[in-house]
């Protein structure tokens, strides 16, 4: 990629991550309780609204782009966000998610997974300390659990929001960080920070009771150390898992819902294990088919009216609220990441994407703030200065943050 002068290309680099980090404390107040005042909910608005033009001026800044596959899927999105916004009542939060991805075209890789990750803990951290200073809330609730869902587990314990608006929001919280830290640091991820992880997960689970993603930290460790241990294997094996669990995690979570019989006593159990999401996905498919556009912000604004159709399952929740198009477009997207980490033979990238296509059965998190920077990484892949090192060590990271 040409560009100007290296001092242009800097400021710009910078702008974008301030940009970036900016908008990623915006999301994290947006799922939180600040979201509930109204001046703060306006401001939080105008914020989003105004790093629209942004991020387009830091598009204009850039020289040249290099035209490839990706570089033209990306207009493809962009153009289908666009049209679900203005068609299909579609969010601005999409639009966002193309704008970050062009305008980080040509920025390191790795410094947008810094400013990612120093941007959730800092404003994590300040809901938290909202919460203890009296501004927000800790809402508690007991969610009592089917003993056939995951037996070897309690089957009830209480849920803390700690300021936020559901409970999962800091253990997938904690499960992202986790991903992107292992993406960041590399080979220079050692044991004794999945021990950290494992305390932190234990401590998460004790206050907040998700016990999907409290299995799925404990299992992203035990796949890690497979991995470094056994790269060309994982590399195969992974590569395969991931290209048929997008397949597969569509079809179940799209296609068996739609044809499955509840009063089969089989299926009846399978919906148990799987706290009810069976029976809510078949009756959202009833009152919402899928459409080419989908419902976007009408669903959502009336999906807690008539019935409970929340969908915490990505796939479905995809498809239903962008459409046939965005949602093939977006798993597109994935589909290229998984490539992408074959070619570089990058074990940490493959394992990020495996688990969070795992992850979004039970959340919805493929258009989320927290899956940006796998964007980011599909649009910079090949482009000189901007791919991964696997040799950051936590304490220059931590250094870095201060």
């Amino acid at each position: 990629m040409k560009i100007r002068s290296r001092s242009t290309s800097g400021l710009v680099n910078q702008l974008f991550l301030w940009g970036y980090f900016i908008f990623t404390v915006n999301q994290v107040f947006a799922e939180s309780q600040f979201n509930e005042i109204p001046g703060v909910q306006v401001g939080l608005k105008l914020v989003r609204w105004a790093l629209i033009p942004f991020f387009t001026f830091i598009i204009i800044m850039r020289d040249r782009y290099t035209l490839n596959k990706r570089v033209r899927l990306t207009a493809v999105l962009a153009i289908a966000a666009i049209t679900n916004m203005l068609l299909f009542h579609g969010r601005i939060l999409v639009i966002i998610l193309v704008l970050i991805m062009i305008a980080s075209y040509g920025c390191s890789i790795e410094k947008i997974l810094k400013t990612h990750i120093s941007a959730i803990v800092i404003g994590y951290l300040s809901v938290v300390m909202a919460v203890m200073a009296g501004i927000l809330k800790d809402k508690a609730s007991v969610k009592t659990f089917n003993n056939l869902d995951m037996f070897f587990l309690p089957t009830a314990g209480v849920r803390h929001t700690m300021g936020f608006l559901v409970p999962n929001e800091i253990p997938i919280a904690l499960l992202f960080v986790y991903l992107m830290l292992i993406l960041l640091m590399g080979d220079c991820f050692k044991k004794r920070y999945h021990i950290l992880f494992l305390i932190g997960n234990c401590v998460v689970y004790y206050f907040f009771a998700s016990r999907s993603v409290c299995l799925l930290v404990i299992v992203v460790a035990v796949t890690h150390c497979f991995a470094v241990r056994r790269k060309r294997r994982f590399l195969q094996l992974g590569v395969l898992a991931s290209k048929g669990g997008i397949l597969c995690f569509l079809i179940a979570s799209v296609v068996f819902p739609a044809v499955a019989n509840l009063e089969n006593k089989y299926i009846e159990k399978l919906n148990i294990l799987l706290t009810a999401r069976i029976s809510i996905m078949q009756k959202a498919l009833e009152r919402y088919p899928l459409t080419i556009g989908g419902y976007g912000d009408t669903f959502v604004s009336i999906r807690n009216i008539n019935d409970y159709l929340v969908l915490d399952n990505g796939y479905i929740y995809l498809f239903v609220t962008r459409g046939i198009v965005l949602g093939i477009l977006v798993l597109l997207v994935w589909w290229c990441l998984i490539n992408i980490a074959k070619k570089q033979k990058n074990v940490y990238l493959l394992l990020a994407v495996l688990m969070i296509l795992v992850e979004n059965c039970i959340d919805s998190s493929f258009l989320l703030y927290k899956a940006f920077p796998m964007y980011c990484v599909f649009v910079n892949y090949g482009v000189r200065g901007c791919n991964l090192e696997k040799n950051n060590c936590l304490g220059e990271t931590i250094k870095e943050y201060v």
